[in-house]
């Protein structure tokens, strides 16, 4: 009895089964691994890259005075470059900034920070907006080959907080040393700032600061061997006119005496 019931539930099974495999042969239903769809890979859109910017051109900065430089780009807005040497302890006397420490390895960082933190406080009274620029630096970059501080800042045009329109502007402070002097070649741009016009004044300074950096003492060597040979036959020659003279005295005294002598002898001898 118990082994009809267990061939009877094993048929029922087996019917079960035969009835699921026809099922899902009917509906297109596979046994094996089921794959998903391919979806197709999306693409990217393109975004549009920019322009690049040409190279910094030295000739867009004409000389104006002896000691300034001035744009004629052709960015939009006024710029001049201005150029100036002295000692490092005359420009800290003009300049009312604090003195570096003796030992300090970067002095000219050391008083563009100070710079720095005035120009940030003046632009804080103003209420001027110096985003989303601001102020970049003070920090040492190798231009033509040497260390230079630059302390960089700008701001765009805006209007200010008494109702004021604001043209923009940038300022670069470009400080190098060449032994005891600083050497700056600073720039004074007035209106929005503008990468062309950075570039050019860039390439003036890979072009014109070695030449404002010299050693000073090269300066006077050019004149100083044609003036010494000059002087010096002048002072010779006054020394010898006075030693004409003298040679024209013992002429003089040699001529007279011997023609006296014979002319009082000869007197004489007439009167005896």
């Amino acid at each position: 009895m118990t082994l009809r019931s267990s061939m009877l539930a094993l048929a029922v099974l087996l019917v079960a089964l035969g009835a699921v495999f026809a099922l899902t042969s009917d509906t297109g239903v596979q046994t094996h691994v089921f794959l998903p769809d391919p979806t197709e890979t999306p693409v990217p859109t393109p975004q549009p890259t920019m322009t690049p910017l040409p190279d910094g051109n030295a000739d867009n900065w004409e000389q104006a005075t002896e000691t300034t430089y001035r744009y004629i780009g052709e960015a939009e807005g006024e710029g001049t470059i201005t150029v100036d040497r002295m000692t490092l302890e005359e420009f800290i006397s003009i300049s009312g900034l604090d003195a570096p420490p003796e030992d300090d390895p970067y002095p000219l960082l050391t008083l563009q920070k100070q710079l720095r933190d005035i120009l940030a406080e003046g632009a804080q009274q103003l209420n001027l907006e110096l985003a989303p620029y601001g102020i970049s630096g003070p920090a040492i970059e190798i231009i033509a080959g040497m260390p230079v501080a630059v302390l960089h800042v700008r701001a765009v045009p805006q209007t200010l907080a008494d109702g004021r329109d604001y043209e923009g502007q940038e300022m670069v402070f470009a400080w190098t040393q060449s032994g005891e002097d600083i050497v700056r070649a600073d720039l004074n741009f007035k209106g929005a700032p503008n990468e062309v016009m950075y570039n050019d004044y860039r390439a003036w300074l890979e072009a014109n600061l070695p030449d404002l950096a010299a050693p000073a003492e090269a300066e006077p060597t050019e004149a100083a061997p044609t003036e010494e040979p000059t002087a010096q036959p002048a002072e010779e020659a006054t020394e010898v006119a006075p030693t004409a003279e003298a040679s024209a005295e013992p002429t003089e005294q040699a001529t007279d005496e011997p023609t006296e002598a014979p002319t009082e002898q000869a007197t004489q001898a007439a009167e005896e």
